[in-house]
């Protein structure tokens, strides 16, 4: 190409320079041979003029020709670079069939993209040979499901002449679909005029399925995280939250954005914070952990967490953790009342066996009271109040006998400031043994109530003699009756004892729990039945050293449900 460019500019001087030297020889010599033979004036100018037409004529065919050979000549030339181009590749053509990758050269003709050169990886790749591709466009491989829109954008690069990667899902002669990575490079001459494109293409079929099956992991992942009933949080090696599904807010009462960037530690209860370090250390070392422990809620309540903690592991190292945990609260509450439920159990089956070992001996002496009655009458008062608390014996073996097999209770209307007066009479006397008073203030209008009346004195008799032993230097009982409403009633007991730690309060009631040295927990839980039945409520207030007040309230009319009248009979 060098020695042809060479060539060409010698030969454009050469021709220059004899168009110069004849143009000079015609004027010069022209002239002189005139001069010699033509002597008038007339026939010089004539001969001028003619001089200057053939001069402009031959002159206009010089050009003519010069401007024809000039394009003549560039287009040889770009044919020319075209061929050599066109050698140099088919030269390497060898080589180019020994790729995996499929090589085509694209010609551009009009507004088309023939095909003019495929190799053998073209054919490995498509199942059709060079034949049958030459002089098509390469978007012959196209099918039903190529997308327009990664077609419009292969044009595009073809029209805007520029490197290009595209993805395509083209079509196999045998009309099986493969996925089509064309890189796409123009090929420019000297003059920076476009000769051809060649086009690589490569199958991703198993790259493109590979970035699906990411793409629906991922997709699983997001799904499993963002609609997992149970809280999800990762963490970095600091305890912070990086990330946090919605149900975060279901469980905490914190927003997704709230949590973000927080710091765990501030959210887990003080109490459980140490342990649940200690807990997440041994995650940090790679190994999954399973606990509970107690979070703040948003309101400020304590909510039970049943939590398993999973290292993030990248590149071998633990760069954080996944933390899935659930609300156990209300299980916890279940499974504590399972646990009273079983409690129960023991104590109604422990307390059939008791009142059955009692009442033997009981009946007899209360059949010798009544026989040694008739030769006592100078004694009665003392005899009758032997048969009254025999009777409340009794009375209380029936209700262990309850626990054990529940029988109906008979709620009558009773005189509730009678019935106050009553409890205070049994108990004063041991009330007076211990250095205590037990005073009655009755600031109520409602004199009756329906109830049952022996249950609810002992529910009184042991709520006193608790007062009374938990004053061992003695005081002050004060038994207060109050009206809520016209159909509620409150009675308060109110001492000046050693007070309930804070902590015991919750587990009042509980079988077999009890602050005494010789109690077994029993009369609380019974006393809490009752009034439960009767449809009240019994709430502890205490402070230590400074005395426990015990608040009962009753309804004046308790409405028995359709599930418990079975075990009540309601009279007036």
């Amino acid at each position: 190409m060098k020695s042809y460019g060479d060539w060409k500019r010698r030969k454009s001087l050469l021709i220059s320079f004899a168009y110069i030297v004849i143009g000079i020889l015609w004027v010069t010599l022209g002239d002189a041979w005139v001069g010699h033979r033509l002597l008038s004036s007339k026939e010089y100018w004539l001969y001028q003029e003619i001089k200057g037409v053939i001069f402009v004529c031959l002159s206009g065919i010089a050009v003519y020709f010069c401007a024809k050979y000039v394009r003549e000549q560039k287009s040889f030339t770009k044919s020319l670079s075209r061929l050599d181009l066109l050698q140099t590749n088919f030269e390497v053509s060898s080589l180019a069939d020994q790729l995996n990758s499929s090589v085509s050269i694209l010609r551009p003709e009009n507004d088309r993209f023939s095909i003019v050169y495929v190799n053998h990886g073209f054919t490995r790749l498509t199942g059709y040979d060079a034949e049958e591709a030459l002089g098509k466009e390469l978007p012959f491989l196209k099918g039903k499901n190529t997308s327009p829109a990664a077609l419009e954008r292969y044009e595009e690069a073809l029209r805007a002449e520029e490197i290009a990667t595209i993805e395509l899902l083209y079509y196999r002669r045998d009309g099986t679909p493969f996925w089509n990575e064309l890189k796409i490079n123009p090929v420019y001459d000297a003059d920076h005029e476009l000769l051809f494109f060649i086009v690589l293409q490569n199958d991703i079929t198993k790259r493109k399925c590979a970035e699906r099956r990411l793409q629906e992991s991922e997709q699983r992942y997001k799904s499993l995280f963002a609609h997992n009933p149970d809280m999800v949080c990762s963490l970095d090696m600091n305890g912070v939250i990086k990330s946090a599904n919605p149900a975060v807010e279901k469980f905490t009462g914190y927003g997704v954005d709230e949590v973000i960037d927080q710091s765990c530690w501030d959210f887990i209860s003080d109490r459980d914070r140490n342990k649940a370090k200690v807990f997440f250390e041994k995650v940090y070392e790679g190994n999954p952990q399973h606990g509970e422990y107690q979070m703040y809620h948003k309101s400020g309540d304590l909510i039970d967490i049943e939590a398993v903690v999973i290292p993030i592991i990248i590149d071998g190292e633990v760069s954080g953790t996944f933390t899935i945990a659930k609300d156990v609260t209300e299980q916890k509450k279940t499974q504590e009342l399972l646990g009273k439920a079983e409690k129960l159990n023991v104590v109604g089956e422990l307390a059939a066996g008791i009142a059955h070992e009692i009442r033997n001996p009981l009946t007899s002496l209360k059949g010798f009271v009544q026989l040694l009655r008739p030769n006592l009458s100078e004694k009665k008062a003392y005899t009758d109040v032997m048969l009254s608390e025999l009777d409340r014996i009794e009375q209380i073996v029936t209700e262990l006998l309850l626990l054990a097999k529940p029988k109906p209770a008979l709620f009558e209307e009773k005189n509730l400031k009678q019935l106050l007066e009553h409890v205070r009479t049994l108990l004063n006397t041991k009330a007076i043994m211990s250095n205590t008073e037990i005073v009655l203030h009755y600031q109520c209008d409602i004199d009756y109530i329906l109830c049952e009346e022996n249950q609810l004195k002992q529910v009184l008799i042991n709520l006193l003699k608790n007062a009374i032993e938990a004053m061992p230097d003695g005081g002050e009982i004060l038994i207060r009756a109050d009206k809520i409403d016209h159909k509620h009633v409150q009675i308060s007991i109110i001492d000046e004892g050693q007070g309930i730690p804070e902590e015991h309060l919750p587990k009042l009631g509980e079988p077999f729990y009890t602050t005494k040295e010789q109690g077994t927990g029993l009369g609380l839980m019974i006393s809490w039945k009752i009034i439960k039945e009767h449809g009240g409520e019994m709430v502890f207030e205490s402070e230590e050293n400074k005395g426990t007040t015990v608040q009962i309230t009753l309804p004046v009319n308790p409405k028995v449900s359709d599930e418990k009248s079975g075990n009540y009979q309601i009279t007036s």
